[in-house]
């Protein structure tokens, strides 16, 4: 199995940035404010037949609001309560399955996109991409035609500073992968066991070296694909994702609310990407990358606490 996030092989292209900047910034640099929007009852209407739902985005009538809105980005809740993270047929380092029980906590819908990194950039609070182009494309960040699609280029500390400007946080590892699985239990990705497909619009759809079509092809704009049972998009491919952890081992022991090693000299990556093979798109496959390293291959989505 070929793991492709080897930074060797990351095609970082250095051309001259043709920014084109579109994107209105908020009028004060002070620490945005959120609204929170109630919405009808989501359910797993949309697994495939052969995924067994294990829970629903159903809240009381004095429970959590199911979606909030966050300086323009969605957030949806993932209910508390207990899964099996890891699995005994991957990598060593997905070992063991072990029970994880999490308290509510609300996470992105989408990736964070160029756009609304932009605002935070505007607000004199994050620092821009340190490349402003991707792999294919000579102007990406500050460039119109890609404003939905996912940031890329910024570092650990990049991606847990819009989180934090935003009122939120990176995800931990555990809360990222009890979301990726949305809902189902020991799946092998985030719509079931079937293989994913470079289509748009498939149930196992999914943004990633197919090699084929989508060989080498890029980032894809957010919510191309199909979501999970949580709602959640590319959760599964189009770019690795930021987590708050640092990389290590795991315990055989039940934990809640984990939080990962207290410290360490890599920080965890999650979801696949747009350059990766098919098995680094399970939703237990873990890989790791120096918290200073910027790539065009990976960003970040935020999550926040109940």
């Amino acid at each position: 199995m070929n793991r492709k996030i080897v930074t060797q092989q990351i095609f970082i292209i250095i051309l001259t940035a043709c920014t084109h900047a579109t994107i209105t910034a908020p009028s004060s640099t002070s620490t945005p404010t959120e609204t929170l929007v109630p919405t009808p009852t989501r359910t797993s209407t949309s697994l495939p037949p052969t995924a067994t739902p294990t829970e629903t985005l159903t809240p009381t009538p004095n429970g959590p609001l199911s979606e909030i809105i966050q300086q323009g980005a969605k957030m949806v809740l993932i209910p508390a309560g207990e899964f099996q993270m890891g699995s005994e047929n991957g990598y060593n380092d997905e070992k063991p399955v072990h029970t994880v029980n999490l308290d509510n906590y609300y996470i992105d819908v989408y990736e964070v996109t160029n756009a609304l990194y932009e605002k935070c950039v505007q607000a004199g609070v994050c620092s821009a991409p340190g490349n402003p182009n991707s792999f294919s494309r000579e102007s990406y960040y500050r460039n119109s035609t890609y404003a939905d699609y996912p940031v890329i280029n910024v570092n650990w500390e990049q991606a847990n500073n819009f989180c934090t400007w935003r009122g939120a946080r990176l995800p931990t590892e555990a809360e990222w992968e009890k979301a990726a699985r949305g809902g189902l239990k020991g799946m092998d990705f985030p719509w079931g066991n079937e293989a994913p497909v470079c289509r748009k619009g498939a149930e196992n759809g999914a943004k990633f070296d197919d090699d084929g079509d989508c060989n080498d092809a890029d980032t894809e704009a957010v919510g191309s694909y199909a979501p999970n049972g949580y709602g959640l998009y590319d959760m599964a491919g189009n770019i690795w994702e930021w987590l708050a952890d640092w990389y290590g081992g795991y315990s055989s022991s039940g934990e809640r609310n984990p939080i990962g090693p207290v410290s360490g000299g890599v920080r965890v990556l999650r979801g696949g990407a747009w350059y990766g093979d098919p098995d680094s798109l399970r939703v237990t496959a873990r890989f790791h990358l120096n918290p200073d390293d910027q790539l065009n291959n990976v960003g970040f989505r935020c999550a926040r606490s109940q």
